[in-house]
């Protein structure tokens, strides 16, 4: 009996995020019973199959391999139970919630969450290994959860979507059969009409050899003019999420009156306050644009929504219009913010969803697709916050004798490995139990996130 063959969607293998492997855990305040969720995780793996798969080639195209047949060297599922002695705190410092905005540096203690994972698609592509790995991780007062996957069979949505699944199964509920079908053949140009002109979407491009070289150079650049900048942790606690809001809100009424278009949303305007923060005052004409990660479950309506649960990749990337650099400064916080809210609503509209689609997968394959102009300065915003990563329920996996006992969510732990280096970045994380809310991302050394415009001060923290 040969292996099944499935072929990974059109829209995974389209961009240049399938390379790399994500990590997504859990810090949990009790102790879980491992077993538990084993079990869970194994009955899942069965009615989900995809999740035992192989990542394989075939001639140029990817696929997921099912093994005919499984045993101790060809295993269903990967589970991983790591015990560690003694209270979390002595092995690992999480960042926590704080009552004053907090920046942390990030310090990624990989092997908690997915230990001897696989860390590049090269190994998913040589090993034995199924797609998806599950790890839990035990100290005498809390847990880790940690969930591994490589990005082209799931985006970050796609991995709560397992881990939802498995809490579920936990409480005793059925979880329903992942689709056969890939919703985003719809947007392939037929062979037909391939040589027809398409629409680009607005800032896009397909990058020529030299395109790629002047960005790298600019790249390099950057990185050496910055060299200060980390990866961290920041919390904004709920008063200040409020607080940061409103202003953009008083903005928008002093520069638009009682426009009912002008409003945004507690995201658009955090990351209007850390684009302030991440580019210093400068009388710079260099464009300057945002990329901005847009949810397709949520915006794709047409030919039809996407199916539920759906694991794969539903991510687009608006860009804003160009901006001058000291336009960050120069522009207040509610306009900039209006500007960010203004790309998502035109951007994703279903004509400008039908044309980034249509074009991204026609493309797939070439050149790294990218924005316009080269040469700018640049930020890559994610948002999870619609995910409620922190409110999924892992209760039902304590001891026996536990019962009625509520487990928290006290930090969300994110990573990725990838095959170029990440810069400009940053991410909406998650909502906190407590209101507030977790961002993510490279940020400066240097202390400027001080008291300004009336919030509190930005407490930088190095460990």
């Amino acid at each position: 009996m040969s292996n099944q063959v499935i072929p990974t969607g059109v829209f995974d293998t389209s961009g240049n995020e399938k390379d790399s492997i994500v990590v997504t855990g859990w810090v949990l305040d009790q102790v879980l019973d491992a077993g538990k969720v084993e079990t869970a995780y194994c009955k899942l793996v069965q009615r989900w199959p995809i999740l035992s798969s192989r990542l394989r080639t075939r001639g140029k195209k990817w696929v997921y391999e099912i093994p005919s047949k499984f045993d101790a060297s060809t295993p269903q599922y990967i589970f991983k139970k790591v015990v560690i002695p003694g209270p979390i705190e002595k092995t690992y410092k999480y960042p926590k919630a704080s009552s004053s905005i907090s920046c942390t540096v990030k310090h990624d203690p990989n092997d908690l969450f997915s230990q001897d994972g696989p860390r590049s698609v090269g190994a998913y592509m040589k090993s034995n290994i199924p797609v998806a790995q599950l790890q839990v991780t035990l100290f005498d007062d809390a847990t880790l959860v940690g969930l591994t996957t490589p990005h082209v069979l799931c985006d970050g949505h796609g991995n709560k979507e397992i881990i939802n699944a498995v809490t579920r199964i936990l409480r005793g509920e059925d979880i329903e059969d992942l689709p056969s079908a890939d919703p985003f053949t719809p947007f392939v140009i037929p062979d037909d009409k391939k040589d027809e002109p398409i629409k680009t979407p607005p800032f896009w491009k397909v990058f020529s050899t030299w395109d790629i070289v002047t960005f790298m150079a600019y790249l390099a650049a950057d990185f050496i003019k910055t060299r200060d900048i980390s990866n961290r942790d920041i919390f904004f606690p709920k008063e200040e999420v409020e607080r940061i809001k409103q202003q953009a809100m008083d903005d928008l009424k002093k520069e638009k009156g009682d426009d009912p278009e002008a409003w945004v949303s507690s995201s658009d305007a955090l990351i209007a306050f850390c684009l302030k923060r991440v580019h210093p005052r400068s009388s710079s004409t260099t464009p300057l644009n945002v990329l901005y990660s847009a949810n397709l479950r949520r915006y794709l309506k047409h030919p039809a929504p996407l199916p539920r649960p759906f694991l794969h990749n539903a991510a687009m990337t608006v860009v804003t219009p160009t901006l001058p650099l000291s336009a960050i400064h120069t522009l207040s916080l509610g306009a900039l913010a209006y500007h960010v809210r203004c790309t998502l609503r035109e951007q994703t509209a279903p004509e400008a969803l039908d044309t980034w689609l249509k074009w991204r997968i026609k493309n797939a394959g070439r050149m790294s697709l990218f924005f316009e102009p080269n040469g700018g300065a640049w930020n890559v915003v994610t948002n999870w916050r619609d995910m409620k990563l922190m409110e999924l329920d892992f209760s039902a996996a304590l001891p026996d004798g536990q019962e009625g006992n509520k487990v928290k969510c006290l930090y969300l732990f994110g990573t990725s490995f990838q095959p170029f280096p990440v810069r400009n970045i940053m991410g909406l994380v998650a909502d906190d139990p407590s209101g507030g809310i977790w961002m993510g991302g490279f940020f400066s050394d240097k202390k400027v996130w001080e008291r300004e415009d009336g919030f509190k001060e930005f407490i930088v923290q190095d460990s």
